[in-house]
C-alpha cells in the first residue's frame, strides 16, 4: 500500500510537470499506472474509515481510537510529506486541473486528513471541518460516546469526500481514455 501512495504521487508529479507528445504513451506511462495506484489506495481508504466508524460506535477510550490511528499513520508518513510537498507547488491549480488530477489530489487530501491534526481542507469535495483524530485528540479525559455523534459524523463527511474524489478520478480517467487513446 505505501509503494503504491509513493508510486501514485510520483507520477502525479510527473503529470503535472510533463508535456507528451505521443498520447497513447502518456496515458499508458502516467494515466494507466496512476489510475492503478489510486484504485489501491481508495480501497484502502474505505476500509479504514469503515472501520474507524465501527470503532467509534462501540470502543469507549479515546486514547485507543487515537492510538489505532497513530499506528495507521506511520504507514502514510512519507506519502503525507510528498503530498504537502506537492500541494505547495504553485503550479498546481484546483480550477486548471483536469478532472483526473482534481480527483486524484482530493482523494490524497481527503485521505490524509484522517490521519491529521486540524481541519480537512476539501472544500471541494464538501469537507472543510475538524478531523476525527483533531476531535479525539482535544477529548482525552472523556469517553468516545461523549462526543459520539460528532466522531460518526465527521468521519463519515470525510469517507464521503473520498468518495466524491474517487468519482472525479474514474470520470477523469475515462475522459482522459477517450481524448487520448481514441482514433483520430
Amino acid at each position: 500500500m505505501l509503494d503504491a501512495g509513493i508510486s501514485i504521487l510520483d507520477r502525479l508529479i510527473q503529470l503535472l510537470s510533463t508535456k507528451e507528445i505521443n498520447d497513447e504513451k502518456y496515458f499508458n506511462n502516467f494515466i494507466e499506472p496512476m489510475y492503478q495506484d489510486a484504485e489501491t489506495i481508495v480501497k484502502d481508504y474505505i476500509s479504514l474509515f469503515t472501520e474507524l466508524i465501527e470503532r467509534l460506535k462501540k470502543d469507549e477510550d479515546v486514547i485507543e481510537v487515537i492510538t489505532w490511528i497513530e499506528k495507521r499513520r506511520m504507514d502514510f508518513l512519507p506519502i503525507r510529506m510528498k503530498v504537502r510537498a506537492l500541494l505547495t507547488e504553485k503550479n498546481y491549480n484546483v480550477e486548471i486541473a483536469s478532472t483526473f488530477q482534481k480527483g486524484i489530489m482530493g482523494l490524497m487530501k481527503g485521505g490524509l486528513s484522517f490521519i491529521e491534526k486540524g481541519h480537512a481542507q476539501v472544500r471541494e469535495y464538501g469537507m472543510g471541518d475538524h478531523t476525527v483524530l483533531d476531535l479525539l485528540y482535544h477529548c482525552t479525559d472523556m469517553p468516545v460516546s461523549y462526543n459520539r455523534e460528532k466522531f460518526i459524523h465527521n468521519a463519515n463527511r470525510q469517507l464521503k469526500c473520498i468518495q466524491l474524489a474517487w468519482e472525479d478520478v474514474v470520470k477523469g480517467y475515462a475522459e482522459l481514455k477517450q481524448m487520448k487513446l481514441s482514433p483520430k
